[in-house]
């Protein structure tokens, strides 16, 4: 039996197609969750930006620390600070882009927003966890950078 060029090269893509296989990177958790997770995001700002702290209280775990200007404080530092600041222009925070990683009840987002016009970029790290009444933040990081010095 004879082969040709034409049979060899379709049993070598044949022997190469059975040795591949398709890896699923597919991140755990549902869309629902997704969505959740992005409505407490979406729900702090707006708290946050209608200066309601009892509103964005309730989207945190008890206990909850924040990490901002250098420093780990409590949830009630982290909100008697930010009632002392006031937005220069009135417009609030404006989310530019979230991005989320789940695994089981644990969740990651990091959500970059600007505070107003032409105002400093900050990018929030939010760590949340699933509990019985939802999804809600466990822990704040606050990176600022200042207008005019984005890359």
């Amino acid at each position: 039996m004879r082969l040709t060029l034409h049979t060899i090269a379709g049993l070598a893509t044949l022997g190469l197609l059975a040795a591949c296989r398709i890896e699923d990177h597919t991140p755990a958790g549902s869309r629902s969750d997704e969505s959740a997770i992005r409505a407490v995001v979406a729900d702090y700002i707006r708290a946050i930006n209608a200066r309601d702290w009892t509103a964005a209280r309730a989207d945190f775990l008890p206990g909850t620390t924040v990490d901002y200007s250098h420093a780990t404080v409590s949830l009630d530092q982290f909100f008697k600070d930010l009632g002392q600041v006031t937005d220069s222009d009135g417009t609030g925070r404006q989310l530019l882009r979230l991005d989320l990683r789940q695994v089981g009840d644990l969740a990651a987002g990091w959500g970059a927003y600007r505070m107003g016009p032409g105002a400093s970029v900050a990018m929030n790290h939010f760590v949340l966890r699933k509990t019985p009444d939802g999804w809600r933040i466990a822990h704040l990081s606050v990176a600022r950078l200042q207008a005019g010095l984005e890359p």
